[in-house]
C-alpha cells in the first residue's frame, strides 16, 4: 500500500522520490487497517477491553435513562474488539503448524526517542518453526 500511495503521489506531483509524511501513512494505510497508537505497550488495548467487559454485565451507568446512544456505542465497540481475536487465533495456528506455507506480517511503530518524537516502523515477519521457543520464527525489519 505504501508503494501504491508513493506511485499515486508521484503521478500527481511528479516527485516520485518524495517519502510519504506521517499523516499520509496514517490516512492512506494505517487507518484502513485499524492500526492506532496504544498508550501502554505492555497491554493490548483490544484484549484489555475484552477482559474487562466480555461475558460480564453491561456497566450500570450505560443502562440509565438517556444513555441509549452510549449503550449502542459500547455494544458496537464490543463487537469490533471481538474481531481482534482473529490475529491471536492466526498466531496460535501458526505456532501449532496448522498454517503451512503461511507468512504473517505484523507492523508496529516504536517510539525510540520520546523527547524528539522519532519513530521507527518495525515489520515483523512470522512463520512456523518447530525449533523456535514459541514455534514461531520472527524476523524484524526496521
Amino acid at each position: 500500500m505504501y508503494k501504491l500511495q508513493v506511485t499515486i503521489r508521484g503521478t500527481t506531483t511528479n516527485k516520485t522520490d518524495k517519502l510519504l509524511s506521517n499523516s499520509s501513512v496514517y490516512k492512506h494505510i494505517l487507518k484502513r487497517w485499524s492500526i492506532h497508537h496504544s498508550i501502554d505497550a505492555t497491554v493490548c488495548p483490544h484484549c484489555k477491553f475484552l477482559e474487562d467487559h466480555e461475558d460480564k454485565p453491561i456497566p450500570a451507568q450505560l443502562l440509565e435513562k438517556g444513555k441509549k446512544k452510549d449503550l449502542e456505542k459500547f455494544k458496537k465497540k464490543l463487537v469490533k474488539e471481538r474481531s481482534h481475536r482473529v490475529f491471536r487465533a492466526t498466531k496460535d495456528k501458526l505456532a501449532a503448524g496448522q498454517l503451512p506455507n503461511t507468512l504473517v506480517l505484523l507492523q508496529d511503530f516504536t517510539q525510540l526517542h520520546p523527547q524528539s518524537g522519532f519513530q521507527d516502523l518495525i515489520l515483523t515477519l512470522m512463520k512456523h518453526d518447530k525449533d523456535a521457543g514459541d514455534h514461531i520464527q520472527k524476523k524484524y525489519l526496521h
